[in-house]
């Protein structure tokens, strides 16, 4: 089974896209599915806004190898994310 979107002509006959043309043969009959097009969905701005607030905040952080977070979440917990030195 194949899913193809076909247009509806002004006559009401199907176009089929040139990919479904070869699946198909004249006086063949196939089972169609209708599916009524709702409008197209808004997109979400205030989400939009905050993506490209999140961008523009943290365009100049450096970025870290996924390898060294363990490290660097172990050090934090030690005390270095509030200035101390684990080693002390």
């Amino acid at each position: 089974m194949a899913h193809y979107i076909a247009t509806v002509l002004d006559d009401r006959r199907l176009e089929l896209p040139q990919g479904a043309l070869n699946l198909v043969r004249p006086g063949q009959e196939i089972g169609i599915d209708l599916e009524e097009a709702g409008p197209e969905p808004k997109p979400n701005e205030r989400l939009l806004a905050a993506l490209r607030d999140i961008t523009e905040l943290t365009k100049d952080l450096p970025e870290t190898d996924g390898s060294k977070t363990d490290r660097i979440v172990r050090e934090g917990r030690e005390g270095a994310m509030y200035g101390c030195d684990p080693a002390e």
